[in-house]
């Protein structure tokens, strides 16, 4: 698993636990076994990674959903 793809998993699992506003960068490194501004090699902030985070999640929900489309159909 690349570093960006364990910030991504990491970064869900804090902001589902700890909302946008309770979740850390500097926790989020930390689990992740980075320094904090190493994220920013990846990410303008948070609310570029936040943002990110979410657009993967409705690609995700899209694609099951066309998916679903398709088997019901055939």
């Amino acid at each position: 698993m690349t570093t960006l793809d364990q910030l991504k998993e990491v970064s869900l699992h804090h902001f589902a636990l700890h909302g946008y506003e309770g979740a850390s960068l500097a926790h989020i490194a930390k689990d992740v076994g980075i320094k904090k501004q190493s994220i920013y090699t990846y990410f303008a902030g948070k609310d570029d990674l936040f943002l990110q985070i979410f657009e993967d999640a409705c690609k995700f929900e899209i694609s099951m959903v066309m998916e679903d489309l398709v088997l019901t159909k055939g």
